[in-house]
């Protein structure tokens, strides 16, 4: 049997799936982190209310972890609300602009509000996720934050240039902060040919160049796309990632961090 991981972005509380979607994948997860993407949904609280009730009804050796994707809904009459509801990470953002801060496919920073936010939810030890952040976001959001940086699934701009992977220069904040970066398996974000595990591991591996191995794990953002990797359909395809990088020389001592113990890690920094 494969070793368990950590998940920490799939979009299955959004997706909906099936019933016995986790009880299904409890034998290779050890902790999954579900956000719930609010960005189309009339009514988010409620919507994530309820999926905190789901996942408190599951009785599961994997640790189920509440997550919210994109805060625009949140304003000064909500927020008491939702820092009760003390989801595991929420990112401010997604895609578009909003008015806590910027999105990876739009323009303009963080505002005071947005700041505001940021300092409730680090009071509340919610982590704010960087990912779907712009740069100007990311790198005001750098100078705010008092915590290593989260960013719950992406991949390096380097290997495939776009706005919602991380450039050098963002990579060397994680390392300085000691942070974590879940790298996601979405083709069009890995690579602009053919996509494999081998793919995924080379996102892995220029992380680990650039930050050290302590940095890096999963955050595959399945249920949240279906443009993934020829050789990855399910977390039963994951090892393939990992035996790619024991090819390459990774110890075990290495490929579980990967797996889970650079996550469990910053958790005890935070």
């Amino acid at each position: 049997m494969e070793v368990k991981i950590v998940d920490t972005h799939n979009d299955y509380l959004t997706k909906g799936v099936n019933e016995n979607y986790l009880e299904e994948r409890e034998q290779f997860l050890s902790v999954l982190c579900s956000p719930v993407w609010t960005t189309e949904i009339a009514n988010p609280i409620e919507k994530i209310k309820k999926s905190k009730e789901f996942l408190c009804s599951k009785n599961l050796s994997t640790a189920l972890k509440l997550c919210i994707e994109d805060c625009w809904f949140i304003n000064e009459n909500n927020l008491d609300e939702i820092l009760k509801l003390k989801p595991f990470y929420a990112g401010l953002t997604w895609n578009k602009t909003n008015s806590l801060a910027g999105g990876c496919f739009d323009i303009g920073g963080i505002t005071q509000f947005g700041e505001f936010v940021i300092r409730e939810f680090e009071n509340k030890g919610i982590i704010v996720d960087t990912a779907h952040q712009n740069r100007q976001t990311f790198f005001e959001f750098a100078k705010i934050t008092t915590k290593p940086l989260f960013n719950s699934h992406s991949a390096v701009d380097f290997l495939c240039p776009t706005s919602r992977n991380l450039n050098d220069e963002q990579l060397k904040i994680f390392k300085d902060t000691q942070g974590f970066i879940g790298v996601y398996f979405v083709g069009k974000f890995l690579s602009n040919g053919k996509v494999t595990s081998e793919t995924v591991a080379n996102h892995i591996d220029y992380i680990v160049d650039k930050c050290g191995i302590d940095c890096v794990g999963f955050g595959t953002d399945f249920n949240g796309t279906d443009d993934l990797p020829q050789d990855i359909n399910d977390y039963s395809d994951v090892e393939n990632v990992l035996m790619n990088l024991k090819a390459r020389g990774y110890d075990d001592i290495s490929l579980n961090k990967i797996r889970f113990n650079n996550f469990y890690n910053y958790l005890t920094k935070i």
